[in-house]
């Protein structure tokens, strides 16, 4: 009778078809195997998990207020349509690909499963061992935004599209306003500003000591292990969407277990988000921890310590935060016992900082650095700038943030570093409060110094050359940046 009922409403035979495949459906039938398995249309049963009712017309339900109901996914995962990601519990996609103009919503960072499916480039399904977070960054592409470019400057185009490798990034300088408040407001924290713009244009920084009292005060909000995981998510989404192909990630766990966060919250939430990046989007990731110069050098040993447990997941260790009477060598015995535990070492030498040369001296010839971030007053001792040419070592330069805490970007000092044959790289350092991450750290540069096609390879190809990869990785990045600057 039901099939009679959809014939004599519409004899339209691709409408009768797909309804009496809905009713099978509705009846709890299967598809057989071998079967066509054709997209679910969005008024059929799987996309919204419900039903229509009987006699209702084609039609687009109207979207729901409140709460979402939360409906089991069924294993085993939903078939991809085109390089689409596996739908959520609440049948929206890990990215807003096909759904252009809306920022990605996510189901709620606790509770919320998905599918036990294999992640591939592009595609956003987690493992079933995975929490999603709550939101991700806009995008609109199902492959990175900057390699759908057209049109515009040439070179612009091409930075926007080149593969990337990013060295000098601070996972909590990745944290930006509108994430700080959804934290806030899941862990019952009060904000001082009406919004995020008002956060936003809160942010007046004219030296290193003002930025970082705003940097630190930012962390407040970062409490539970989903919270660490939704800021590396965030940044790693939108670092694929730039085309960043591998990135080394700085991050504070003394900033966090002196706030009673424990050090496993830390890290296990940021290793998941890698882990996942991994899966999703072949953005390879690692973890540098950072030690805070402006503490103690006892502290600095007990973090050292309790990392070790961890120290799979952490490539190297590195010292951040003021510099002013804090030098490296106050921390030469935690970086010998990091160096006999594996760990890689950088340091950073602050650009225009109180002893700058001198600091930069000792992280070369007393705590053998394998790299040094920032280290731009280099130029200023000739001999010191030979000497980290001759040895190979690199510079992680961050010009944005150098124009909120200096006197300008020091591009200029980006071109005689390249002039002078030293492996120098720009990168974005704090994003989320200097208003640029690699990309547009880039095209400043570029902007200042009318940068060529075949400078901004040198700089990508200085980066990958000094990152911590092993030779076969190194060399696949490599290549991969030949092909795409081959005429």
């Amino acid at each position: 009778m039901r099939g009679r009922a959809l014939r004599q409403r519409d004899a339209d035979p691709h409408r009768v078809r797909h309804r009496v495949r809905a009713a099978h459906r509705r009846a709890g039938h299967e598809r057989g195997p071998g079967r066509q398995q054709h997209r679910l249309r969005r008024h059929e049963r799987g996309r919204h998990g419900g039903r229509r009712q009987p006699g209702a017309r084609y039609r687009r339900r109207p979207r729901r207020r409140g709460r979402r109901h939360r409906t089991r996914v069924p294993r085993p995962a939903r078939r991809r349509h085109r390089g689409r990601p596996a739908r959520g519990a609440d049948g929206r996609g890990g990215t807003p690909a096909g759904r252009s103009g809306r920022r990605a919503r996510l189901p709620a960072a606790v509770g919320v499963r998905v599918p036990d499916v294999p992640g591939h480039h592009g595609d956003t399904g987690l493992r079933g061992d995975r929490w999603w977070p709550r939101r991700l960054p806009r995008t609109t592409a199902r492959r990175p935004a900057a390699r759908r470019r057209e049109g515009g400057d040439p070179v612009k185009d091409f930075i926007a599209g080149i593969p990337k490798c990013e060295l000098h990034l601070h996972i909590e300088g990745t944290l930006e306003p509108e994430l700080r408040f959804e934290l806030a407001r899941r862990n019952g924290r009060t904000l001082p500003y009406a919004d995020a713009e008002a956060l936003r244009d809160s942010y007046a920084f004219d030296d290193l000591p003002s930025f970082l009292a705003s940097y630190y005060d930012g962390m407040r909000v970062l409490v539970a292990e989903a919270d660490f995981y939704d800021l590396a998510w965030a940044y790693l989404t939108r670092a694929h969407e730039q085309n960043v192909r591998y990135v080394e990630i700085f991050f504070d766990p003394q900033a966090h277990t002196s706030r009673g966060v424990p050090f496993s919250t830390v890290i296990r939430g940021l290793r998941r988000a890698l882990v996942d990046a991994r899966s999703a989007y072949d953005l390879h990731a690692e973890l540098i921890l950072c030690f805070l110069r402006d503490l103690s050098a006892e502290y600095a040993m007990a973090t050292l310590m309790e990392s070790l447990p961890y120290k799979d997941w952490i490539i190297g260790v590195g010292l951040d935060s003021d510099e002013k009477g804090n030098p490296p060598t106050k921390f030469t015995a935690v970086f010998e016992h990091a160096r006999t535990e594996g760990y890689f070492l950088t340091m950073h030498c602050d650009v225009d900082q109180e002893n700058a040369t001198e600091h930069i001296r000792q992280c070369l010839d007393v705590i053998a650095v394998d790299r040094i971030d920032h280290g731009v007053n280099a130029l200023d001792d000739e001999a010191l700038l030979a000497e980290i040419r001759d040895r190979g070592l690199g510079l992680t330069v961050c010009p944005i943030s150098n124009g909120w805490v200096t006197d300008g970007l020091k591009a200029t000092e980006v071109r005689k570093l390249l002039d002078a044959g030293v492996k120098v790289t720009v990168n974005s350092d704090d994003p989320a409060y200097f208003g640029g991450y690699v990309t547009e750290n880039l095209l400043a540069v570029q902007d200042a110094l009318d940068l060529s096609a075949a400078d901004i390879v040198r700089l990508q190809r200085n980066a990958f050359e000094i990152a911590w990869l092993g030779t076969s990785r190194r060399d696949a990045y490599l290549a991969e940046l030949d092909r795409y600057s081959a005429p």
